[in-house]
This record gives structure tokens, sequence and C-alpha cells, in this order.
């Protein structure tokens, strides 16, 4: 029975390398022989820590996952690190995010690519190792046999580098994900990307969020969605996606059958862009996360997609967060959601509700039995409107997770959860955080919720702090943080990379 390495293995293990005792480092990590995963992340080990793993990856026979994000490792650490992995056929999950590699780095990781027989996943956001760099990575590609998972998120990549990557997707047979996010590729870095995607047979996901993608990319990127029939996960948000662009991308949409999951969040999508997404949804029978977010597809849009929602007959997640359709969107939507039988997750956050609107959705939910998670929050909801939709889910038996967090509840919700909690056995989780400041409503949600055995109700309070970070100097990380209860959703912003 394998288990994470001990919190008390990792204090031992830095002990012994801030004392330079590296040989007793060594002893450390062996003596772990029943660990598989060996978790360093954020524990500012620097560049010596590569020399103390170079040893034990050479002979350790137990470690699968290996973690040394966030560690400012650098190119010293790397290299020592990667002279281990050149002869290690045990660990397969490598992360060394946020360890500023640079293109020497990633050159050495390039070349032990080549020879490495054991790794499955890489992960190297945040690691400036540029378009020079990229394209080290793209020549291993070339040869390796081994790996399925690469993140470059990121790298301060422009199209150069995601051409070297393209490339080498002509030749790979084995990558099934590839990461491009927050980099710098543009039109021509899409077009060479998706020319690729029209010969590979093997990737399976790829995420081009946040980077600089015209309309023109758009255009390139559907002659590559028409063609390819192997990704099921494509994730190119923050596109631009208007007018004929959003025309041709949807119209080759419609002619893939292997696409499960869809993120277009903040593409500029319009309400005529969501009528076109509507007509697609009707018929398509593969589609079964679609991720709208932060477009401007307002009510005309918003009423499109609801049309939509009476028939189709796949689609399981849908976000629709922060598209300003406010009430008579929610209206429509939560009418369709009276008959659709299929949907069990639906983000409808950072809309604004009024009670119509919530009535409309309180009707919807006592009779939808499919619906599963339901996001409202940012919602500019009031406590009035928060009771009628609680009421109404005493009759509902499908929903376990209701998100209200960030709205305008008081005291008198109180009551309603007491009530909620009675006549629904169902839900699993109510988040209604950052509602208030009054500790005592807090303190008695919190009650309700240690006592009731079923219901999980988060309720922290509004806080506004000011918190100054200054990071060790290993992460050469410096800034000042305004925390004022965020929203951990917000997705349509700026987001922080899985490798954090």
């Amino acid at each position: 029975m394998y288990k994470p390495l001990s919190d008390e293995l990792i204090r031992e293990f830095q002990r012994s390398l801030w004392n330079e005792r590296e040989v007793d480092i060594v002893w450390t990590l062996n003596a772990a022989v029943r660990t598989e995963d060996l978790d360093l992340r954020n524990t500012c080990l620097g560049t010596k820590a590569g020399r103390v793993l170079d040893e034990v990856l050479k002979t350790n026979r137990t470690f699968r996952k290996v973690n040394m994000c966030v560690n400012g490792i650098e190119v010293e650490g790397a290299r020592a690190l990667c002279r281990g992995l050149k002869v290690n056929e045990t660990s397969e999950d490598l992360n060394i995010a946020y360890n500023n590699l640079g293109e020497d780095g990633a050159k050495i990781v390039g070349e032990m690519l080549k020879v490495n027989e054991g790794l499955l996943k890489l992960d190297l956001t945040c690691n400036d190792i540029y378009n020079k760099g990229a394209m080290y990575i793209a020549e291993a590609l070339k040869v390796n046999k081994r790996l399925i998972e690469l993140k470059l998120e990121m790298n301060d990549i422009s199209s150069d580098g995601a051409a070297a990557i393209a490339n080498a997707l002509r030749k790979n047979e084995t990558l099934k994900k590839l990461n491009f996010e927050g980099n710098n590729i543009e039109g021509e870095g899409a077009e060479a990307v998706c020319e690729s995607l029209k010969v590979n047979k093997t990737l399976e996901e790829l995420n081009m969020n946040r980077n600089e993608i015209s309309l023109y990319g758009v255009w390139e990127i559907s002659k590559g969605v028409r063609q390819n029939k192997t990704l099921t996960v494509l994730d190119i948000g923050s596109a631009l996606m208007v007018g004929e662009g959003a025309d041709a991308f949807l119209k080759a949409l419609s002619v893939n059958k292997t696409i499960v999951s869809l993120n277009v969040i903040g593409n500029g999508i319009d309400a005529e862009g969501a009528t076109l997404l509507s007509k697609l949804l009707k018929t398509n029978r593969t589609l079964q996360s679609l991720f709208l977010s932060g477009n401007r597809i307002g009510v005309k849009g918003a009423t499109a997609i609801a049309e939509a929602l009476r028939v189709n007959k796949t689609l399981k997640k849908l976000h629709l967060r922060q598209n300003s359709f406010g009430s008579e969107g929610v209206i429509a939507t939560s009418e369709a959601l009276e008959t659709n039988t299929r949907l069990t997750i639906l983000d409808l956050g950072s809309n604004s509700t009024t009670l119509e609107s919530v009535r409309a959705l309180g009707r919807a939910l006592e009779l939808n039995t499919t619906l599963a998670v339901l996001y409202l929050d940012r919602a500019d909801m009031k406590t009035e409107e928060a009771n009628i939709l609680l009421t109404a889910l005493g009759a509902n038996k499908g929903l376990k997770e209701l998100m209200l967090e960030q709205n305008s509840l008081d005291e008198e919700v109180v009551e309603a959860v007491q009530k909620l909690i009675k006549t629904n056995k169902t839900l699993k989780l109510l988040d209604l955080s950052y509602n208030t400041r009054d500790h005592k409503m807090v303190a008695e949600l919190e009650e309700i919720g240690r006592t009731n055995g079923y219901l999980q109700i988060k309720c922290s309070p509004i806080i506004d702090v000011c918190i100054c970070l200054l990071y060790h100097s290993c992460t050469d990380i410096k800034g000042c943080l305004l925390y004022t209860s965020p929203s951990p959703r917000d997705s349509c912003a700026s987001r922080m990379p899985s490798s954090a």
C-alpha cells in the first residue's frame, strides 16, 4: 500500500538540505521505500535539490510522481535532476513548474526526454523557456515514445515556438494532452498547430486558452476541427470569435464527431453567435461540456441557448456566467430546465436575478430531477429571492450542490436553511460564503452545518484585508495582493494554472 511522503520526512529532507548533509538526504528519501508520491512542491529547496534527487532517482523504484513545483531549482538543479531521470524508468509524472529553468533548462529537459522511458506526464509551466526552449522540447517529442501529457503554460511562447511543437506532432504518436495556455501564440501559430491536427492521430486534448488568437487564427482552428478525428477536448478561450469567424468555427464543429468538451470563455461571442451555437446544439450528439462564460450573448443569446436545451440530449455541463442576460435570460433557462433531462451542472453566476426569475427557477427545480450542481453566486440575489429558492428545494430530489456566494443575504436566510434541512435530504453542499459581515449569522449557519448530519454549509463572512506577499527569494516572485472575498469561479478572468 503506497502513501504520500510524510511531513516528517519532508522536514528531515529540508533540514538536511539546509545543512548541506546530502548523504543524509539521500538516505532519508531512500528510506521511504513504500512512498509512491514524492511531493516537495513549494518547499524552496533550491538548486541542490536536483543534485540530491539525481542520486535518489538512479536507484529508487517506488516514486511514481515527483512534484518539484516552485523550488527554484534553476538550470543547475534541472541538469542534476535530469541525469537521474535518464536512467529512471519508474517515475511517470514530473512537475517542475515555476522553477526558472529558462531556455537552457528546457534544453536539458529535452535531452532527457529523448532517452527517458518512464515519464508519462511533464509540467513545465511558467519557466520562461520562450520559443527556443519550445524548440528543444519539440525535437525531443519527435523521438520520445512515452510521454502522453505536456504542460507548457505561461512560458512566453509565441507562434514560432508553437509551430515547432506542431511540426513535432506530425511525427509524435504518443502525446494525448497538450497545454499552451497563457502564452503569446497568434494566428500563425494557431494555423501551424491546426495543420498538424489534420495528420496527427493521437492528440485528444488541446488547450490554447489566453493566447493572442485573432479572427484569422479562429479560421485556421476551424479547418483543423473539421478534419481532425481524435480531439475530444478543445480550449480556445479568449480567442476572437465573432461574425464570420464564429460562423466558420461552428460549421466546422457541426461536422466534428469527437469533441465532447469545448471552452470558448471570453471570446466576444454575441447574440448572433449564440444563435448559431443554439442551432448546433439542437442537432449535435457528442458535445457534453460547454464553457460559454464571459461573453456577451445577452437576453437574445440566452433565450436561443435555452431553446436548444429543450431538445438537446447530450449536454451535461453548461457554464453561462457573466453574460449580461439578467432576469430574462435566467427565466428562459429555467423554463428549459423543466423538460431537460440531461444537464447535471449549470452555471448562471454573475447574471442578475429578480423575484420573477428566481420563482421560475424554483418551479423548474421542483420538476427537474437531473441537475446536480447549480451556481448562482454574484447574482445580486436578495434574501427574499434566496428564501424562495430554498423553499422550492423542499420538493427537489436531484440537486446536490447550490452555490450562492457573494450575494446580499441577511439573517432571515437562517430560518429558510433550517426549514430546508427538514424537507430536503438530497442537497449535500450549500455555499453561502461572503454574503454578510454579521458573525452571529455566520455562527448560526455553521452550527446548522455541524449538527444536521448530511448538509455541508459554507458561510465565510465578508472580509476586507490587504495582504502583502513577499515570497522566498528562490521563487523570484514579489507582489501585493488586495484580498476582498474573491469568487473562485470567475474563470473568464485570469485563472491560476493547475500547476500551482
